[in-house]
């Protein structure tokens, strides 16, 4: 599955919260509405957005709404990072299962190489899109070892530098 249609703007959504903490589905349509109104090509819901922070049903919500929303007009890129393999699986078939045409994941920190390529290898069997490696300051990515995960996983097609 070696994916080339992610191209362009892709700005990380900010998420809204109403007065009492909930994720607040009418202004984060609203944003979308503004992103899309403005060129964006895709659009991406991630750390930036506190998607680590929410809960199981606060990341299926949010995820929803996006792609409700964005109506085919842009791709939606979830971020489904999580504590585990199993878990990041688990939010990574969510995220597919509401319509979304990419995850993005951060690699394990504080193991092996080895470990970092079963993660995503696991990953990549358990789930038909394209994966984006996120290369964040506190699990950095080797150009080397993303080059690797992209040539021995198919669906590993991305990655997202942070700077």
């Amino acid at each position: 599955m070696t994916d080339t249609s992610f191209r362009g703007l892709f700005p990380i959504l900010a998420m809204p919260f109403d007065e009492n903490g909930n994720v607040d589905e009418e202004d984060l349509r609203k944003e979308v509405e503004f992103c899309i109104s403005t060129g964006a090509d895709g659009l991406g819901l991630a750390m930036a957005s506190e998607i680590p922070k929410l809960s199981e049903d606060e990341r299926n919500l949010a995820t929803k709404t996006v792609v409700e929303q964005s109506e085919g007009r842009a791709k939606v890129v979830i971020n489904t990072s999580a504590t585990s393999t199993e878990l990041t699986i688990h939010m990574s078939q969510n995220a597919a299962e509401l319509g979304a045409d990419s995850i993005m994941i951060i690699p394990p920190t504080g193991v092996s190489e080895y470990e970092i390529r079963s993660h995503y290898e696991n990953i990549s069997q358990s789930i038909n899109l394209p994966i984006f490696i996120q290369d964040i300051d506190f699990a950095p990515v080797a150009p080397e070892l993303a080059a690797k995960l992209a040539k021995d996983n198919e669906n590993v097609c991305y990655a997202k530098v942070e700077t």
